[in-house]
């Protein structure tokens, strides 16, 4: 209406010429028509419909041309408001093409959803905080039972010490000495307050060093071994498996590990993967798994030994597969 107020207002101004111009206005016109029916009606009543009707038009046309005036009476000629009104049509066509609406109802939809999610989004804010306090809670809980179990380690470490070096005493390294060392953490993880390295000295003249790194293979299978007989009794284990922990080892020393997993297989079920004689020697039962050529194929087998088969079984892993005499006497004496 702003753009074309100009032109509203000359067309408005000719429609109401023709309702009221004075020589050949539409109303000036009807007037003359009223009196022409009325002398009618004077000789025929019938005329007196027709005039009701002319009367009728003439105060439509007049109420018509009461509304034109009004009507460019709210006009505006407003240029600034003009430029206000392109810029914002402008930008709500821009809006629903970034958008991909259709239409001012289109627009006001997608602003009802954006202010929807606005207050998901306050409210979210608020289970932020909530959720924050909480974990402020919960990490001075954690800090709490970590100092818990920093002080119970503490309290332990000596004795644990002591019952490995008894133990590697027995397994031929009288001068191993194990020390567990405890390094704070500046935050806590699964394992607690602290980093836990296991620290070792095999030998007279030594410093103590992490386990991983001075440790020879036998060493360290009699060392991981003294840690499991404890860590066993302590943690009420079902079963434990040993592959090949007696790695590195011989003789006496095997005859000793065979003797500390003894002891433990009173306590609990204990499987050891060995390919020592004196280990072997030692255990309830005795399973050979084994392979087979078959035509194109290689298969593993498992087997449980009886008697006789587990003395030919320990005397070849003594000679070879040809077991001697002598070797199944050793066998025999092993087993007995």
């Amino acid at each position: 209406m702003l753009a074309n107020a100009e032109d509203v207002l000359r067309v408005s101004e000719e429609a109401t010429n023709i309702i009221n111009n004075d020589q050949n206005g539409i109303v000036n016109a009807l007037q003359n028509l009223k009196g022409t029916l009325a002398k009618l009606e004077r000789v025929d009543s019938w005329y007196s419909s027709l005039l009701e009707r002319v009367n009728s038009l003439t105060i439509e046309l007049q109420d018509i041309d009461f509304e034109l005036a009004n009507k460019v009476g709210t006009l505006e000629m407003d240029e600034e408001r003009l430029v206000y009104l392109d810029e914002l049509l402008g930008e709500l066509n821009r809006l629903e093409k970034k958008y991909n609406v259709v239409g001012i109802q289109g627009l006001v939809d997608l602003k009802q959803e954006l202010e929807q999610k606005e207050n998901t989004f306050s409210s979210l804010e608020e289970d932020i905080e909530k959720l924050t306090q909480l974990t402020e809670v919960q990490y001075q809980e954690v800090l709490s039972k970590g100092k818990m179990l920093s002080e119970a380690r503490l309290k332990g470490i000596p004795n644990l010490e002591h019952k490995i070096k008894d133990i590697l005493t027995e397994l031929a390294m009288p001068n191993a000495v194990l020390k567990v060392k405890l390094s704070p953490l500046e935050t806590p993880t699964n394992n607690g307050l602290e980093d836990i390295d296991f620290q070792v000295v095999t030998n007279k003249g030594m410093e103590f060093n992490s386990l991983k790194k001075v440790a020879s293979g036998g060493e360290l299978s009699r060392i991981m071994l003294a840690i499991k007989t404890i860590l066993a009794e302590k943690g009420m284990l079902p079963t434990l498996i040993f592959d090949e922990i007696d790695t590195g080892v011989s003789g006496e020393v095997a005859n000793k590990i065979g003797e500390i997993m003894k002891q433990m297989g009173r306590k609990m079920q204990l499987m050891s993967i060995t390919h020592l004689p004196q280990v072997a020697s030692k255990g309830s039962f005795h399973i050979k798994v084994y392979k087979e050529d078959r035509g194109e194929v290689t298969n593993t087998f498992i087997k449980t030994l009886n008697h006789e088969e587990r003395l030919v079984e320990i005397a070849k892993m003594l000679s070879g597969n040809n077991p001697t005499n002598a070797a199944l006497d050793n066998a025999k004496e092993l087993l007995n």
